[in-house]
């Protein structure tokens, strides 16, 4: 179950060896599984009516001698191949014509360009009715267009728009001439022609390349990738272990939905197909360190998980032998056992080890490569799990600390290599997610589909398969799994407790620096409506003009932009900072400036984001672009760019930001009274801001933003407060 990667050592192979071995990891067959099944089908059939027409196979009763010629045989004479092959090659025509006419209509993205256009609803209905009116989770997948390259000089233009706000006069003349030479000259040209072949033999041709170099290869700690998200705001009256026990059932019904194909599609706007290529990885999946670039393995044969109580860790199944999940009665005694037995523990007598996860990845891959015998088999165990149960003993104070308790635990309770759902005492919820094999808009939609059919909960209603504890029957009981029996003991050497030791030093420096602020704020859709611009126009800008006040100046930032709208796509990079973006907050600044100048601007600053949005969505966005043009180049052996090396290129994203999706799950309809919270991660820039932000409609925003306390240059709560005060002034220029 390891997924493949785009080896490290290619820059050293020589380049035949280096092109024939990328050929051989990108080829993919082109055609939809759809066709596939059809053509195969056509074959068998016409190669049975050509045996028995033959003789291979008996042809008439006569000949039979109680074998499968005494039937086969006047069957196929009765039909007649022609007949046979006629009526398959029919359904091989339909199969072909509806694959391909949906394939055609999901290539238009006239909606996205004119959310007005006269034929959008007849497009829409034509997409439905080809995936039918309940889609299955795969219905459109074989049918999304692939990723397109975009034009060199295109790129080139749009990333000179982009930096010209961020230099000075001088730096902006240097830049342009690097970037014009790159455009201009050959090289550029060949790296150009080798993303386009890749394109035309890959599924997407930047996935595997992104996936390795943004996330596998990082050496950092997963503290600063890993991101974690919140429960809804309503709190049913349940105790933690029944909490937890709605939530492995919860999971593991996910899983079986997913491998059935019956987990419900995701489609934008109720209409628009997207890419479920995320759910091949779900929350099953594990990343084992390495030296280098680690590994990525998906479990999700895998039947049991992992519980860490007070530091100590068990193996449980979630998945009976028939592969569908256990009650959640059953779950509940288990867990309601084993936090009972524990009561009286603490903490302080266990080793940490799940602190090791949490450290650099080369330290921790030379860890995994000295343990015992018995360790690696503990380790085994957890790195198959399907997730870790996280049992907290303590509850969070306030939403920030929430946040922080969901980032980094306490050194003994956050698997980071692993998606790990945390209950804390009080039955509140959240989760903690490795980042590298999909994105939050996946973990998003399965959050929400819990959330909807949770006992108690949400719009969906009860869920007939978790049912309360009172209509629980005592009768339908399995015995409990003895707890000694399943408890994961590590092997105590002295090198294993030191490394552990020293993991968990390094673990408390990480987790001391994180600084994390929490804001709701009545800002919300409605607001943006009536300023006739988007909201998420408004937030980032409410996002520039506080930054501006609080550290005098503009600085690069990153919003994430999905492109699900194309086969195996995550994000493209969206650069809020624009010289109308920037025109704005100067107004802003400036207290002679009229308000309905202001307006004028905010108006024409958020025209210039949407349009950045709209392209980035489209898969126009030059970011990823350059980072393939960047890699390409590496692979293939030449010397470095200058385009690359400029000062342009290399500024870092002290502002990164991104927007939290809500109501995905289709059972929500028209219901707004039940918002997720939003999440938060940790930017790795010492002196950078994190933020993560949901507008829950018109009601309210959820805004978390995290800060490195070691930094004298940021302060979280001060930036959460200007945020605050920005949104305000924004609100009142209706």
């Amino acid at each position: 179950h390891t997924h493949t990667h785009t080896p490290d050592n290619l820059e050293t192979m020589a380049p035949a060896l280096r092109a024939k071995l990328n050929y051989l990891l990108t080829w993919r067959l082109p055609w939809g599984n759809q066709v596939t099944q059809a053509l195969c089908f056509v074959l068998a059939t016409v190669v049975v009516a050509a045996m028995a027409r033959n003789g291979v196979i008996g042809t008439t009763t006569a000949d039979a001698r109680g074998t499968l010629s005494a039937w086969l045989g006047p069957f196929a004479q009765m039909i007649g191949l022609q007949f046979a092959a006629s009526f398959f090659l029919i359904i091989l025509v339909l199969k072909l014509t509806a694959w391909v006419a949906t394939r055609l209509l999901l290539r238009w993205q006239g909606w996205l360009t004119n959310p007005r256009h006269p034929l959008l609803a007849v497009w829409g209905l034509s997409v439905r009715l080809l995936g039918g009116w309940k889609p299955s989770l795969w219905a459109y997948q074989e049918a999304l267009p692939r990723l397109p390259v975009p034009e060199l000089e295109a790129s080139c233009k749009r990333y000179l728009e982009s930096v010209k706000p961020l230099l000075t006069p001088e730096q902006f003349e240097a830049t342009t001439a690097k970037v014009n030479a790159f455009a201009r000259s050959e090289r550029a040209a060949d790296l150009q022609d080798a993303l386009v072949a890749r394109r035309r033999w890959c599924h997407n041709w930047l996935d595997e390349l992104w996936e390795g170099a943004a996330y596998l290869q990082s050496r950092n700690s997963l503290v600063y990738s890993n991101y974690c998200a919140l429960q809804p705001e309503h709190m049913p009256d349940v105790s933690q272990a029944l909490r937890a026990s709605y939530l492995v059932y919860g999971h593991a019904l996910v899983l079986q939905l997913v491998r059935d194909g019956k987990y419900p599609t995701t489609l934008l706007r109720g209409a628009i197909p997207m890419c479920v290529h995320g759910f091949n990885f779900g929350f099953w999946t594990t990343r084992i360190a390495n030296k280098v670039q680690d590994d990525m393995a998906v479990t999700n044969k895998s039947s049991h998980f992992v519980v860490i109580h007070k530091g100590r860790l068990y193996e449980l199944p979630a998945i009976d032998k028939d592969g569908k999940p256990l009650p959640v009665r059953w779950l509940h005694k288990q867990l309601d056992n084993l936090i009972s037995i524990h009561a009286d523990t603490s903490v302080d007598e266990t080793l940490p080890v799940a602190s090791l996860t949490a450290i650099d990845r080369d330290d921790f891959a030379n860890v995994r490569l000295q343990l015992s015998e018995d360790n690696v088999k503990v380790f085994r165990r957890i790195d198959t799990a399907l997730f870790v149960l996280s049992l907290d003993s303590t509850n969070p104070t306030d939403r920030a600390s929430e946040c922080r308790s969901l980032l980094v635990g306490d050194g003994t309770n956050r698997w980071l290599d692993k998606y790990t759902i945390v209950v804390f005492p009080d039955a509140r919820f959240g989760i903690n997610v490795e980042h590298t094999p999909t994105d939050g808009t996946i973990i998003g939609h399965i959050i929400e589909h819990f959330c909807v059919n949770e006992p108690g909960r949400g719009p969906g209603g009860k869920h007939p398969d978790m049912p309360y504890p009172d209509e629980w029957q005592e009768a339908d009981d399995l015995p409990l799994v003895d707890l000694d029996l399943c408890a994961l003991p590590f092997q105590p050497t002295d090198e294993f407790q030191a490394q552990v030791r020293q993991a968990y030093m390094a673990w408390q420096s990480i987790a001391d620096n994180v600084e994390v602020a929490a804001l709701t704020t009545p800002v919300a859709k409605g607001h943006a409506k009536k300023l006739k611009i988007s909201p998420d126009a408004m937030f980032q800008l409410a996002f520039q003009l506080a930054y501006f006040r609080v550290a005098g100046e503009f600085t690069l930032t990153y919003e994430s932009a999905t492109t699900r709208l194309f086969r195996r796509g995550r994000t493209e990079t969206i650069r809020p900072v624009t010289e109308a973006s920037c025109a704005f907050v100067r107004a802003m600044m400036d207290a002679s400036t009229p308000k309905e100048e202001r307006l004028e601007l905010l108006r024409a600053a958020s025209k210039v984001h949407g349009r950045n949005v709209k392209l980035a969505m489209a898969g126009q966005g030059f970011d990823r672009h350059l980072f393939g043009l960047r890699l390409a180049n590496g692979l293939m052996g030449n010397g470095p760019l200058d385009v690359f090396s400029d000062h342009a290129y290399q500024m870092p994203f002290k502002l990164s930001t991104t927007q939290v999706a809500g109501r995905q799950a289709p059972e929500w309809g028209g219901d707004c009274s039940y918002p997720g919270q939003g999440g938060a991660f940790v930017n790795p820039l010492p002196d950078g801001y994190g933020i993560v932000y949901m507008i829950a409609e018109s009601r309210c925003a959820y805004i978390h933003v995290t800060a490195n306390k070691s930094c004298v240059k940021t302060d979280a709560q001060a930036f959460s407060n200007a945020i605050s005060a920005a949104l305000t002034e924004i609100a009142a220029l209706e």
